[in-house]
């Protein structure tokens, strides 16, 4: 849904140094960073900049949000993942859960394109500068979203994201489960969040670069755990460094020249810190959320589609999601106790992951993608199912906590391509 707010002018075209991996470049923000407002993805409804609240969590838990005065452009189509911290009870921040329940976030960008679109990837494992595409160590991927048609109008945006209401996803804090624990010094105790955009006509777009503010700002201010401001321009967000990481075509670590700013608390800086502008919100008094026990496995597919699930407590009537899969095509999920891939089936491309045991189909509730990259089946409240969790038959039975299964989407190509898989995920039900 557009919004239509007031226009200023604010693109610079002389571009920084940059560094030869990246091919990336920042320019100087000219102009206001506009509020856009809430977006509520329960609902699919916006509130006005001042004209209502989200149900989000009390608190911040990580705050990327020093003002650079530069937003960074170059990699439009490709997945950038920017990295940080959310410390946990064993970190000398003294962080008050072991996980977090996400239930919103903020991200700020600019642009001059007519349409542009937004994709957000989270992982609560995430080593600096690894391709997320294809990934050289373990990457634990907790939630993805999309939204489409936010505002450009020739300005700079900041967008708050309400989660509440069955959207939030749990963050394992000091690197999640592909390093648990806080592990020191070093590159294993970070999450990674990934940013994706479109646009409608190419126009000059990208992030805005924030949260980097090393020599100044201690890190990890403005925070639950440390509300407090050394610097009034903002705070510096806990484990940023000064590259991030891109994916597919051109993977490898970027940044926008090397970082500087002699001008202390005052700022502008000169050249910026390779941080975006991130919040993620909580309740820092919960007591953390429960552990979702899923593995993920036969990924990155083929076509990049992924297969994720709202929660594995029976009680939430979970939802299972395929993303990336082509739009106005369908397609319906897969259910077995294999694990074993058979690659390019008949009529297929990729791996059919669930080989090894009797495979059942959730026929029942086929979806399509309609005009956008999702389908959804409801494993408790769905066609299939008959409203009480049973299985497709084969394999029948019904749904219990304690029971693992594992699930993949299968789904048609446009054009007389070959069908193809999602990766896939092994739930452990509570």
């Amino acid at each position: 849904m557009r919004l239509s707010l007031i226009r200023p002018a604010f693109i610079g075209i002389v571009a920084l140094p940059v560094n030869a991996l990246g091919q990336i470049s920042a320019h100087p923000i000219v102009g206001p960073v506009r509020d856009a407002g809430v977006y509520h993805v329960s609902t699919g409804t916006w509130s006005r900049a001042g004209g209502g609240t989200a149900s989000l969590g009390t608190d911040v838990i990580y705050n990327s949000t020093w003002p650079s005065g530069y937003f960074g452009t170059g990699w439009e189509g490709a997945l950038g993942v920017d990295e940080g911290i959310l410390p946990s009870t064993s970190n000398p921040k003294g962080g008050p859960q072991d996980r977090y329940t996400i239930d919103g976030f903020e991200f700020a960008y600019c642009s001059n394109a007519d349409t542009i679109d937004w994709e957000f990837v989270f992982y609560d494992s995430y080593r600096i500068c690894d391709n997320p595409d294809s990934p050289a160590w373990c990457i634990n991927e907790v939630a993805q979203f999309s939204f489409s048609g936010l505002p450009t109008a020739n300005a700079c945006w900041v967008v708050t994201i309400d989660l509440s209401g069955g959207s939030e996803f749990c963050m394992e804090a000091d690197g999640g489960p592909c390093a648990p624990g806080y592990q020191g010094p070093g590159t294993l105790d970070r999450f990674g969040w990934g940013a994706r955009w479109t646009t409608g006509n190419g126009g000059t777009s990208g992030p805005v670069l924030a949260g980097g503010e090393p020599n100044w700002a201690p890190e990890g201010e403005g925070t639950c755990y440390d509300p407090g401001l050394t610097c009034s321009a903002g705070p510096s967000a806990l484990g940023g460094t000064d590259n991030f990481g891109q994916g597919d075509p051109n993977p490898g670590c970027s940044w926008f020249g090397g970082y500087l700013n002699t001008n202390g608390c005052a700022g502008p800086v000169g050249v910026p810190f390779a941080q975006f502008h991130l919040i993620l919100y909580t309740d820092c008094s919960r007591a953390g959320c429960d552990p979702c026990p899923v593995l993920r496995f036969c990924s990155p597919s083929v076509t990049k589609a992924v297969i994720e699930i709202t929660s594995c407590s029976l009680a939430d009537q979970p939802l299972v999601i395929g993303s990336r899969i082509p739009s106005q095509q369908f397609g319906y999920l897969l259910i077995g106790a294999g694990s074993s891939a058979i690659s390019d089936p008949p009529g297929a491309i990729g791996d059919l992951c669930l080989g090894g045991a009797v495979i059942g189909r959730y026929v029942l509730d086929v979806g399509s993608t309609g005009a956008g990259d999702q389908i959804s089946t409801d494993l408790v409240g769905g066609v299939t199912g008959g409203g009480n969790g049973d299985l497709p038959n084969p394999p029948g039975g019904q749904l219990a906590p304690g029971q693992s299964w594992n699930f993949q989407y299968w789904f048609r190509r446009p054009g007389g391509q070959p069908s193809s898989f999602t990766d896939a995920i092994s739930v452990t039900f509570l």
